[in-house]
């Protein structure tokens, strides 16, 4: 399957460089442009979306949206900007473009829209098949000379296209009527098998998400139509994720019946998993972000309280990589932090978080901690196995890290307390020079 292609015009070259990096980093091809006259040339039936700033230098977003629309129609662009232009966005939504995101967006928010967007346009795609599908099918009914013609047409129409197409009654089995020879290069089975045996497309799918097809079928007979995601199961016993995509329409006797298509969306799934782990990890040294962080530390002090057990929380702050890093530049600067996250992973244990905060501060979560004795140790630890030298371009460099420790008490319960507790005795530490502060 070919990757999709993203066109972002924005003006500001950081921030430009950051979306073409997630997006990137998401498995899409990316090109960029700063504004109208450098974008224009890019405009063609090979982008799948575009991602538009409306404040550009010279001629504005909204110039590029009207060239597209006018060119591409079937192509989403979604426009970016900041809270107080409400006007413009107004404007760029009534001129057809499909979403606004406000700046600055969240990387996780961007590929998660660019991802819906895609598939919104897929489907709109599928669908027009389908219609054509249907429209065959009528010619077929009503025009017995045009048979053979329209049922090689037909058959074309099914084997090219990814999605399956069937159609099944609304009774408590919805047993499948019909449904395409493609079935078998999904799921391995013949189409046979399906329409021979009511429950047979029903027993394919995933014990566990049964009952949820069950009740987004019914409103799909309650609504006309639903989209729904769910596992089913291959002919060798393995089990993948499907979208199914059913409207309710009258067939020749003038009965309802679902028409719908399934298709494999396994990769999309892995895929949004992906951009979950890249909004939750820091990405230059594979430790939890901030965010996941505070996510552990609640889990923590709840686990806490529930078993009446200690822990503590750790803030480190480190010492002299400022003149590491405007010595030898980011790019050994980051080295050092990556060689400090390893080594504070040697100092804990696998029950326990180690997160990068932000710049060089990282911070633990101690679970089930015996004491603030224990505590201290660990934190001694850490500051004797941080001050070993170490090399960044061929020259041994040693830093120091300075320590605020919070011990749980029924005083305080929040993660924000924790946390701001620990990072004033952090800073205590720092200020009196002593390289480690409980509080």
């Amino acid at each position: 399957m070919s990757q999709s292609k993203i066109l972002i015009v924005e003006d500001q070259q950081s921030i430009r460089e950051s979306y073409s990096q997630f997006l990137e980093q998401a498995g899409f091809l990316v090109c960029t442009a700063e504004g109208y006259d450098r974008a224009i040339p890019l405009v063609d039936a090979s982008i799948d979306l575009a991602l538009l700033d409306i404040q550009l230098i010279g001629k504005s977003g909204l110039d590029i949206l009207s060239y597209i629309r006018e060119r591409h129609p079937d192509c989403p662009v979604v426009m970016m900007s900041g809270f107080a232009d409400k006007e413009n966005t107004i404007e760029a939504l009534r001129q057809g473009a499909v979403e606004y995101l406000e700046k600055p967006v969240n990387p996780h928010e961007l590929v998660y829209c660019v991802k819906h967007w895609l598939d919104f346009r897929a489907t709109k795609q599928e669908n027009q098949r389908l219609q054509d599908f249907q429209a065959i099918h009528q010619r077929l009914q009503d025009n017995e000379a045009q048979i053979r013609k329209a049922n090689e047409h037909l058959n074309f129409l099914l084997a090219s296209t990814a999605a399956v197409i069937y159609a099944s009654d609304i009774s408590e089995c919805y047993a499948t009527t019909f449904i395409s020879d493609n079935i078998k290069r999904l799921c391995g089975y013949e189409a046979e098998a399906f329409t021979s045996t009511p429950d047979f497309r029903m027993d394919c799918v995933h014990p566990d998400d049964l009952a949820y097809i069950h009740s987004e079928l019914q409103r799909g007979v309650e609504q006309g139509s639903n989209r729904f995601e769910y596992r089913f199961q291959h002919k060798d016993g393995h089990y993948f994720w499907v979208g199914d995509e059913v409207r309710l329409e009258r067939n020749q006797h003038g009965q309802l019946e679902f028409l719908g298509f399934i298709v494999d969306i396994t990769k999309h799934k892995q895929d949004e998993e992906k951009v979950r782990q890249m909004a939750y990890t820091d990405m230059l040294t594979g430790l939890p972000n901030r965010s996941l962080y505070y996510d552990r530390l609640k889990q923590a002090i709840a686990q806490s309280r529930r078993n009446q057990t200690n822990m503590a929380v750790l803030f480190m702050d480190l010492d002299y990589f400022k003149p590491v890093n405007d010595e030898l530049g980011h790019e050994w600067g980051d080295q050092a932090l990556i060689e400090v996250g390893r080594r504070l992973q040697g100092c804990i244990r696998e029950t326990d978080t180690l997160a990068r905060i932000g710049g060089d501060e990282f911070s633990i979560i101690l679970g089930d901690i015996a004491s603030e004795q224990a505590a201290g140790h660990i934190a001694d630890k850490i500051i004797a196995c941080i001050r070993e030298p170490m090399m960044l371009k061929d020259t041994r460099y040693v830093l120091g890290v300075s320590i605020g420790i919070c011990i749980e008490s029924r005083d305080y319960s929040e993660a924000e307390t924790f946390m701001r507790l620990a990072d004033d005795a952090m800073y205590q530490a720092k200020e009196t020079g002593v390289t480690c502060s409980p509080v």
